[in-house]
């Protein structure tokens, strides 16, 4: 019954591995997006799949590469908000 469940998915892995997952990210249908990122974690991962169990198979294509973590989405306060870019931003809240 279609793609329902969305998933976050941490990857931590050595740079060794970099290629081998942004090809695996880009071979994989499910796989949303991809990103690099700085901090503890080397990847985050944003996946929809059909059930658990296809959710279970695709962390089980990255777990060679590295410890993997997965969030399952249970609901979404925010989407695809458009980015408008401030000249200043001013965070200081006195």
């Amino acid at each position: 019954s279609g793609l329902q469940i969305l998933a976050f998915i941490t990857l931590k892995t050595s740079g060794a591995h970099y290629q081998k997952v942004h090809q695996l990210s880009r071979d994989l249908d499910q796989v949303l997006e991809c990103h690099h990122v700085a901090g503890p974690d080397s990847f985050i991962i944003k996946a929809v799949v059909a059930n658990v169990g296809d959710l279970e198979a695709l962390i089980a294509e990255f777990r060679p590469y590295g410890h993997t973590e997965t969030s399952i989405v249970l609901s979404t306060a925010a989407e695809h908000k458009p980015y408008v870019p401030q000249k200043t931003v001013n965070i200081s809240r006195k």
